[in-house]
C-alpha cells in the first residue's frame, strides 16, 4: 500500500469516526410547559369544582396513586404493570382526604376494551365510577345527584355538609423519632 492509498484510508476512516462522533453526539433535551387539562376538559373540571364545593377534586390523578395490586410475585407485578402508566380524569376526595368516586369524561377515542379493564381494577378497590359523556356535558344538578348515588350504591361514606365548602385541616399526628436518634 503507498503513503498516498494510506493516506485516503486514514482520510475515510478518520472522516467517517467524526460524523460517527457528530450523529451520536449528546444533545441536551429541551423543554416546554404544558397545560394540565384543555378545552373540555377544562370546562367540566370548573363544573366538577361548582358542582361539588364541599369536595377535593383532583384532575389527571395516576391510578397507581389511588390503587395498588394485593398478593405477591409475578401476579402483582403484572398488575402493577398494568395500572403503573394510567390516569384518571378526576378523582372526588372528602375533607378527609379519603377518595369516594372516581370521575371520568368519555371521549371517542377510548377504547370499551380499555374502560372495561379500568372498571374492573376500580371495582375490585371498591371505588365507584361515575362517566360523562363529552358530547353531553351534565348539569350541575345532574352530577352532584349521579357522584352521591355512586357514594352511596359503592357503600361509601357520602360528603358531608352539603353547601358548606371544604376547608382542610392538617391532622395532629403525634412526633416520631424518623432519624433514629437516642435521646
Amino acid at each position: 500500500m503507498s503513503t498516498s492509498e494510506a493516506a485516503v484510508a486514514a482520510f475515510i476512516v478518520f472522516g467517517g469516526l467524526i460524523i460517527w462522533f457528530w450523529i451520536h453526539r449528546t444533545v441536551e433535551g429541551r423543554y416546554r410547559q404544558r397545560p394540565l387539562l384543555t378545552g373540555c376538559d377544562r370546562e367540566f373540571f370548573w363544573q366538577l369544582r361548582q358542582a361539588l364545593p364541599e369536595s377535593l377534586v383532583i384532575p389527571q390523578v395516576p391510578v397507581s396513586a389511588l390503587i395498588e395490586p394485593v398478593g405477591i410475585g409475578p401476579a402483582r407485578q403484572a398488575a402493577l404493570a398494568g395500572i403503573e402508566a394510567r390516569r384518571v380524569g378526576y378523582a372526588v376526595f372528602d375533607q378527609e382526604l379519603q377518595l369516594q368516586v372516581v370521575v371520568e369524561l368519555e371521549h371517542r377515542s377510548r377504547r370499551a376494551r380499555n374502560r372495561a379493564a379500568r372498571d374492573a381494577c376500580f371495582e375490585s378497590a371498591g371505588i365507584p365510577i361515575v362517566r360523562f359523556k363529552v358530547k353531553r356535558m351534565p348539569a350541575q344538578e345532574e352530577i352532584r345527584r349521579r357522584v352521591y348515588e355512586a357514594c352511596a350504591a359503592g357503600k361509601r361514606r357520602s360528603v358531608s355538609g352539603l353547601d358548606q365548602p371544604i376547608e382542610f385541616q392538617r391532622p395532629e399526628t403525634p412526633w416520631r423519632n424518623t432519624a433514629g436518634i437516642h435521646l
